[in-house]
């Protein structure tokens, strides 16, 4: 699934769900700008997850940072047009899900 967010303004943000009971699921967003964007990811239970990011929805760059946890939360300045969340090691429970809030300013 891809979900646009824009940064305008001060800052604009997406809270999307993700299942994290399989290795491979993945959000994408595509962010109109350069951006400062903060990630937070919120799981039901541990998981691995990685950001890829790319100038097109196939986010070429692979594993840009990779994190393990539950709650996670980062922030960065991205220049790449797309920004995906991928499950890298999946929760051990099934139907686990985590919700993903990604913020952009410009």
């Amino acid at each position: 699934m891809t979900v646009r967010i824009q940064a305008k303004g001060s800052h604009s943000y997406r809270v999307e769900e993700i299942s994290i009971d399989s290795t491979g699921e993945k959000i994408v967003f595509d962010i109109i700008g350069d951006a400062l964007t903060s990630i937070n990811i919120e799981g039901e239970e541990e998981a691995e997850y990685s950001i890829d990011v790319g100038p097109t929805k196939q986010v070429k760059f692979k594993d840009e940072e990779t994190y393990t946890g539950e709650s996670i939360q980062d922030a960065f300045r991205i220049t790449d047009r797309y920004l995906a969340v991928r499950v890298t090691e999946a929760a051990s429970t099934t139907d686990a899900m985590a919700e993903i809030t990604l913020q952009v300013t410009k």
